[in-house]
């Protein structure tokens, strides 16, 4: 049985908001969301998702961060290694 705590929901609803507004083109206000959503519990896949948003403003040191980040939570996360892949 999985259960999340009040933090961990909070984090995957902000994470599924910069999930939405990211497709919509709002990069600003999905970095945000996937800001809190770190604030609140850190996981590989909200860093990740921030560094996309990088990706788009070409910010590429964060982008690095991020990943970096995301690859300590969970080394094998691929999706970090492409989006650091995408500073080259």
């Amino acid at each position: 049985m999985l259960l999340l705590t009040l933090q961990e929901i909070a984090a995957h609803l902000l994470k599924m908001k910069g999930n939405k507004v990211y497709a919509d083109g709002n990069y600003a206000d999905a970095k945000s969301a996937y800001s809190e959503a770190i604030a609140l519990t850190p996981q590989a896949a909200f860093f990740t998702n921030r560094a996309a948003c990088y990706v788009e403003e070409r910010k590429w040191r964060k982008v690095v961060e991020d990943c970096d980040r995301a690859l300590t939570l969970d080394p094998r996360r691929v999706r970090a290694f492409e989006r650091k892949a995408s500073d080259v």
